[in-house]
């Protein structure tokens, strides 16, 4: 799209890089969605996808990758894993920039990860129906909204009123684009701070950062992940109760990780080997549901 073709450049990334995209290509079109971007601006493409990061590391390595397209996450888990193969990041995976989305971006990985392979992290967003919202500058303060194609409304969560400078407001975008989707405020939940000021820049576009998703959607490891969609899918065990989901981050992994609890109806089925059985049964679909 336009817009992401703009975003690349303005990361300053030069035709004839290499780009490895490792989001997903199946239902979700963010990877080849990027993929046709960086085709378009004149980068060859590795289509890494997602997952197998021995395998990633291979072509990243023997084509010489110098744009990196993913999660942050996935970003330290391929050096992790490149060390452990005895790799030098910074002579033998030579990523210059990096095309940082579908995960929340925080500071301290941004320092990891350029303290790894001295590589320059450029954060965006955009979303499944509606593609690039946002996209960070070379200032580093804040991403730029993509208006090419998307009219933006941020509205205060509560009271539904506009979101002023300073403040978060949930975005509401309807889509004007000759190739947009018949989309008329639509709300994909995910909320925002609007930043005050001008751009260092000189893009004259407002700015934003990411602020969290609004209700009970959590975005993990890019899957926006929802009870309801849960419950849909734990309705195909008879005997199931309540539950609960815990996203957790713990200390030293790379990737949020979300665990599911599922309560059962009949007390004396806990601790017996039917209630493994049904463990097992309902974590081997989890994730092939939620996807």
């Amino acid at each position: 799209t336009p817009a992401l073709v703009e975003e690349i450049e303005a990361m300053g990334v030069k035709r004839g890089d290499v780009a490895h995209v490792t989001l997903n290509y199946h239902i979700m079109p963010g990877g080849l969605r990027i993929h046709r971007a960086f085709e378009h601006f004149g980068c060859l493409v590795i289509n890494g996808g997602v997952g197998n990061t021995e395998m990633q590391v291979q072509p990243a390595r023997a084509y010489g990758a110098t744009v990196y397209a993913g999660t942050p996450s996935f970003l330290r888990q391929i050096g992790i894993v490149a060390r452990e193969q005895g790799i030098d990041l910074r002579r033998e995976m030579p990523y210059r920039v990096a095309f940082s989305t579908a995960e929340k971006l925080t500071p301290e990985l941004r320092a990891e990860l350029d303290d790894m392979f001295g590589v320059e992290l450029f954060d965006h967003i955009g979303e499944a129906q509606i593609g690039p919202v946002a996209g960070e500058c070379k200032a580093h303060m804040g991403m730029h909204l993509s208006e090419n194609d998307l009219f933006c409304e941020f509205l205060d969560p509560e009271s539904g009123e506009p979101a002023q400078p300073g403040g978060v407001g949930e975005l509401i975008a309807s889509h004007l684009g000759p190739r947009g989707l018949p989309l008329v405020r639509y709300a994909p939940g995910d909320a925002y701070r609007i930043l005050e000021g001008d751009c260092p820049c000189g893009n004259k576009q407002p700015r934003v950062e990411f602020f969290g998703q609004v209700g009970a959607i959590r975005k993990v490891k890019g899957v926006l992940i929802h009870p309801i969609a849960v419950a849909d899918y734990l309705s195909r065990f008879p005997g199931t109760g309540r539950f609960q989901i815990v996203v957790e981050q713990r200390a030293g992994e790379s990737f949020e990780r979300a665990t599911l609890r599922v309560g059962v109806k009949d007390a004396g089925v806990a601790g017996t080997d039917a209630a493994r059985d049904l463990a097992g049964r309902i974590s081997g679909g989890i994730k092939g549901a939620l996807l």
